[in-house]
């Protein structure tokens, strides 16, 4: 899978810790390295606007 935009739904989030579980421990000057890099930012800011949501939507109207 193609990592090109944040994660938005439940499937793209689980098909994203898979990924990173198999390539975790990879050299991090390698380009597989850098996509666990790139991986663990996605998932963080998945779970940070997934925690705010909620709370986010209690000041709506």
């Amino acid at each position: 899978m193609k990592w090109e935009k944040i994660i938005t739904i439940e499937q793209e989030y689980k098909e994203s810790l898979a990924r990173l579980s198999q390539i975790f421990e990879s050299d991090p000057d390698s380009a597989e390295g850098m996509e666990a890099e790139f991986l663990v930012t996605l998932i963080e800011n998945n779970r940070r606007k997934s925690t705010l949501l909620p709370y986010l939507n209690l000041f709506r109207p």
